[in-house]
């Protein structure tokens, strides 16, 4: 019973981590495309922020992708 316990606490971490990843080259892409789409496809991109933690239920590709369009939106018209 105890190493069922470890296995399922162990492939819930796993998928945990998975999904993350997913969210955290979503926003790296999104982060470059909102900045180059606010400053011009030809400016220099700075470094990606840290992604935020994603809301639950939207941790895939496409979430990331949106939240980091939009930070880098923002960021690039306040600068």
């Amino acid at each position: 019973m105890r190493k069922l316990l470890v296995l399922t606490i162990w492939l819930c971490f796993a998928f945990n981590v998975l999904a993350g990843e997913a969210f955290s080259r979503g926003f790296e892409k999104g982060w470059k495309e909102g900045w180059r789409s606010a400053r011009r496809n030809y400016s220099f991109t700075p470094f990606t922020p840290f992604p935020p933690f994603p809301e639950f239920g939207h941790d895939d590709f496409w979430s990331g992708y949106n939240v980091g369009f939009l930070m880098a939106l923002e960021k690039a018209n306040a600068e």
